[in-house]
């Protein structure tokens, strides 16, 4: 009978998404607006989401529990600021994005001999020059670059934040939970990802769901403020190619990240049953 219910939940999320609009489903408000809403996996009807920031939309997630993913500096200041009466969601601070430690990364494991010693070479005409260096760097690696970066500097982050959304799966508390970042698809996507490989799923599926983001989102134009920002060229990691989702998982693959992360089994096999059989 639940699994009957769950479904039907699913099945007109699915509907009103389509549709553009929003209604309450069984006491739980389904918002349609939030930049790449959809469910953490479009096969399973739990109650798990992901999306692109829900900052302008906290009215339509009552009784959510989110688990942002973003610096605090990516955030509306006005939510930031509102009076946690206003709006009733749990919202979860879990960044993972950590600019000090990306460049050290980028610095120690990406470059090569001959970068390191041009950087401190052309350093001694530019005070900037170094820093170039380690921008260029990591926007020529792109996005699988970028995604290394994050598992090698952030992972205990991660695994904390996964582990944290799997005990609230299986702790069936009957509340929603949403996974976001900025745009829901890299720092949310690498999190998705560790749910879904733990889950059981198919890689083939792993990247289909992560590429799912390109047909959601429209980037351009916000890159020129945020490089103005950094100084970084952030249209060089725009899309969530399936090469990018692949190069990822074979990342985690080869350095036995999963064994690094030492999630609790029972948990995994908890979580993995639900997924499974909803």
């Amino acid at each position: 009978m639940l699994q009957t219910s769950l479904f039907a939940v699913y099945f007109v999320h699915v509907w009103i998404s389509a549709l553009g609009l929003a209604v309450h489903v069984q006491g739980v408000h389904v918002p349609s607006a939030i930049t790449n809403y959809r469910p953490l996996l479009s096969s399973s009807s739990i109650m798990v989401f992901r999306s692109g920031s829900p900052d302008e939309h906290l009215p339509s997630l009552q009784g959510y529990t989110i688990f942002d993913l973003r610096n605090a500096d990516e955030k509306d200041a006005t939510v930031q600021s509102r009076d946690e009466n206003e709006v009733v969601v749990r919202i979860l601070d879990r960044p993972l994005l950590f600019p000090e430690r990306v460049w050290a990364d980028v610095r120690d494991n990406e470059w090569t001999l001959l970068d390191r010693v041009g950087a401190e070479v052309t350093s001694i005409f530019s005070s900037e020059a170094y820093s170039r260096a380690l921008y260029d760097k990591l926007e020529d690696g792109g996005l699988s670059c970028l995604y290394r970066v994050i598992l090698r500097t952030s992972l205990t982050e991660v695994s904390e934040v996964v582990e944290e959304i799997i005990t609230s799966v299986i702790s069936d508390d009957g509340g929603p939970i949403l996974i976001n970042c900025a745009k829901g698809k890299d720092r949310t996507g690498i999190v998705c990802a560790f749910l879904h490989l733990l889950a059981g799923v198919d890689e083939a599926t792993v990247v289909s769901e992560y590429a799912e983001s390109e047909k959601r989102l429209k980037e351009g134009g916000e890159e020129r403020k945020k490089k103005e920002e950094t100084g970084l060229d952030w249209s060089k990691f725009r899309g969530s190619p399936a090469n990018a989702m692949r190069d990822t998982i074979d990342f985690i693959r080869e350095n036995d990240i999963m064994r690094k992360c030492n999630f609790d089994t029972s948990k995994v096999e908890a979580f993995k049953s639900i997924i499974n059989n909803s």
